[in-house]
C-alpha cells in the first residue's frame, strides 16, 4: 500500500512538473511571438513616418515643377487629384495590399 501511495505521489509530482513546464513554454513562446509582432509593428510605423515625410518633399518638388506649366493653384489641384486617385486605389485594393499580408503574417507568427 505504501508503495502505491509513493507511486501516486511521484506521478502527481511529475504531472505538476509537466504542467509547470508547459505553462513556462507557453509563456516563452508568447513572449517571443509578441516580440516579433511588436518589432514588425514598430518597423512599419517608422517606415510609414519616413515614407510620409519623403512623399511630402517629393510632392512639394513636383508641385513646383508642375507649377511652371500650370501655375501654383493648378499644380496643387493636380497633386490633390493624384492623391485622391491613390487613396481610391488603396481602398479598392485593400484586401490584397493590406489585409491579406497582415493576416498571413499574424497567422504564420502564431500558428507555426
Amino acid at each position: 500500500m505504501a508503495e502505491s501511495e509513493n507511486q501516486f505521489r511521484t506521478l502527481w509530482a511529475e504531472a505538476k512538473n509537466y504542467f509547470t513546464l508547459n505553462v513556462d513554454y507557453a509563456k516563452f513562446t508568447l513572449a517571443e511571438k509578441l516580440t516579433v509582432f511588436l518589432t514588425a509593428a514598430s518597423v512599419c510605423a517608422v517606415a510609414f513616418v519616413l515614407i510620409a515625410i519623403m512623399m511630402f518633399f517629393v510632392s512639394m518638388a513636383l508641385v513646383r515643377w508642375i507649377a511652371e506649366a500650370t501655375g501654383m493653384v493648378g499644380a496643387y489641384f493636380i497633386m490633390t487629384g493624384f492623391y485622391i486617385i491613390l487613396l481610391a486605389l488603396v481602398i479598392i485594393l485593400r484586401k490584397p495590399l493590406i489585409i491579406n499580408p497582415i493576416s498571413k503574417f499574424v497567422t504564420k507568427l502564431f500558428f507555426k
